[in-house]
């Protein structure tokens, strides 16, 4: 195994990874800040010749090459998953998913909604009471008021935050299902009935 330079964050990130290290931990460790740290990752910092010092019997123990993503195939395959955690699981992922898609009901029907005030709401300003007494047009400029306010919410619904929260809510939802089909997958086949 070669020296490596250690003038940028690289080598400590490499290190957080390899043994599964927070920057918490590691800055600890080297005796720097968690800020300090974070700084000599993003490069905006180097680190001290001293906290060098430490980092580098950690480091050196890192192999060529490593990346935590694709272990070695020389590793051993992980044990199997216990069933009862995975049955667990997938029992929650597809409780929080139906939990996900009602809630979408409610969302779906607000956007209904205001895009009802949406098109209704140039007829009903523009509307004239039909034999208007003195109440009636003194009640008016208020009535008018308040059709634009809650045409405004309208407006805002539709402008973005509930569009968004409908889609983030899908995608939860869709991600939770993807999870609980893959957890499925993981579990042993049961055995054939006698």
């Amino acid at each position: 195994m070669g020296r490596r330079s250690f003038y940028n964050g690289s080598s400590s990130g490499e290190v957080r990874r390899y043994f599964g290290l927070t920057q918490e931990a590691l800055s600890e460790y080297l005796g720097l800040s968690r800020a300090t740290l974070a700084n000599v990752e993003a490069g905006r910092r180097f680190m001290s010749g001293q906290a060098l010092s430490y980092l580098r019997p950690l480091r050196q123990l890192v192999p060529d090459g490593w990346y935590p993503p694709y272990p070695p195939p020389t590793e051993p395959p992980p044990a199997a998953p216990d069933a009862k955690m995975l049955r667990a699981r997938i029992a929650e992922c597809q409780h929080l998913a139906r939990q996900l898609r009602w809630e979408l009901q409610g969302v779906h029907m607000r956007l209904v909604v205001a895009r009802h005030w949406q098109q209704a709401l140039p007829a009903l300003l523009a509307a004239e009471p039909l034999a208007p007494s003195s109440e009636d047009l003194a009640r008016l400029p208020l009535m008018r008021d308040w059709l634009r306010y809650h045409g405004a919410r309208a407006a805002a619904e539709l402008d973005g935050y509930a569009a968004a929260e409908y889609h983030l809510r899908v995608a939860r939802a869709e991600a939770l299902e993807t999870e609980a089909a893959a957890l499925r997958r993981l579990l042993p086949e049961a055995p054939p009935a006698p």
